[in-house]
């Protein structure tokens, strides 16, 4: 009997949006998710195979992301998509984000990255706030602009080291799938390399995203720690009720 991925992927991310919810317990949420999206991807998977069904469809999602500070979200946001096993193009003049996948894990991206970018920013001005009034008391000579400025920069490597802090968490949830069957893994390499192959070929002639320059090493460290979080464990989460077309690495 197929379990209900949808109504535990659901409860998930709203307890990981929940304001009650703290920054650390809404991250192990939110790769909890993540897990459970993949593993909703295997049974589907599995139960195709069976009816002798063609495997799922490969299509395009859009997403349109913030542009107000350059690159910033979609270095935050595409370390997830590929720990996810999706592919994707960014358009850096208008933001749209174009991820490839098969319909049931894109359906659960877009999902999480909604979340996702709920709980970034605001774990991104929290941490902004602490290092505005560090800034204030080491530098009360400092103009207002001048502290402006530098927390903008710092808050935006806080966010690029959020992203990959998260994505990480999320790579090893879904490597414990992998690890819990070797069906499992062999469903995980077969999609991941449909999905790369189906997206070498629609899009053959994408780059590299160039991001902007980090400033901030300690701000990246920041980030990733908070995106990274301290796990909760399983048992307690589930107890719980012209743009040149660039492909990201």
């Amino acid at each position: 009997m197929a379990q209900d991925f949808v109504g535990k992927i659901k409860a998930l991310l709203a307890k990981a949006e929940h304001p009650n919810t703290s920054p650390a317990e809404a991250e192990a949420y939110m790769a909890l998710a993540a897990k459970l999206m993949k593993a909703k991807g295997i049974e589907e998977a599995h139960i195709r195979e069976t009816r002798g069904d063609d495997p799922e469809e490969i299509t395009l999602l859009v997403v349109e992301l913030s542009i107000d500070h350059g690159t910033v979200m979609c270095e935050a946001v595409s370390p997830m998509i590929k720990a996810m096993g999706a592919e994707a193009l960014y358009n850096s003049y208008t933001g749209e984000l174009t991820v490839v996948g098969t319909r049931s894990l894109l359906g659960g991206i877009e999902i999480l990255i909604a979340s996702v970018q709920i709980q970034m920013i605001g774990s991104a001005n929290k941490a902004g706030d602490e290092y505005e009034a560090k800034l204030r008391r080491q530098n009360p000579h400092w103009s207002y602009g001048q502290v402006g400025d530098a927390v903008d920069q710092w808050v935006w490597d806080y966010i690029r080291g959020y992203g990959g802090g998260l994505a990480a968490k999320i790579r090893e949830r879904v490597g414990e799938l992998a690890d819990e069957a070797p069906g499992n893994a062999l469903v995980l390499q077969t999609e991941a390399d449909r999905i790369r192959n189906w997206f070498r070929q629609q899009f053959p002639n994408t780059v590299p995203l160039k991001g902007q320059r980090i400033q901030n090493a300690d701000a990246i460290r920041r980030g990733a720690r908070d995106g990274r979080n301290t796990d909760i464990g399983d048992t307690r989460v589930n107890g719980g009720a012209s743009g040149t077309r660039r492909a990201l690495d």
